[in-house]
């Protein structure tokens, strides 16, 4: 009879805490994003204020965008892929995109 493998073992560890830490990273994620979008208490307000500050009157698409991300990591438990062929052309399309009508005087 042949022996087991050890790395079974090793992978099973290995699995067992980048699992824990997306999940508990998701559920952080997730129950702040809560709270900015409903902008309770103090903590709420301050992440309201850093979101206005980085994306101005946009600032709920920040929150929409952790709050998607925060379930894709407690339901796919692994980092999404940002940078692919198909996304990298949709982001050039958006960021090229003018956010406000030009006006001719």
């Amino acid at each position: 009879m042949a022996k087991k493998k050890r790395r079974k073992k090793s992978q099973l560890k290995k699995g067992w805490k980048e699992t824990f830490f997306y999940e508990v990273g998701g559920l952080v994620m997730f129950s702040l994003t809560c709270i900015g979008i409903a902008g309770l208490g103090a903590v709420g307000q301050v992440l309201v204020q850093a979101c206005r500050f980085l994306a101005g009157d946009w600032y709920m698409i920040l929150f929409l965008f952790s709050l998607i991300l925060s379930i894709y990591y407690i339901v796919k438990r692994k980092q999404p892929v940002f940078f692919s062929r198909r996304l990298t052309g949709i982001y050039l399309f958006v960021f090229a995109s003018p956010a406000q009508p030009c006006q001719i005087v």
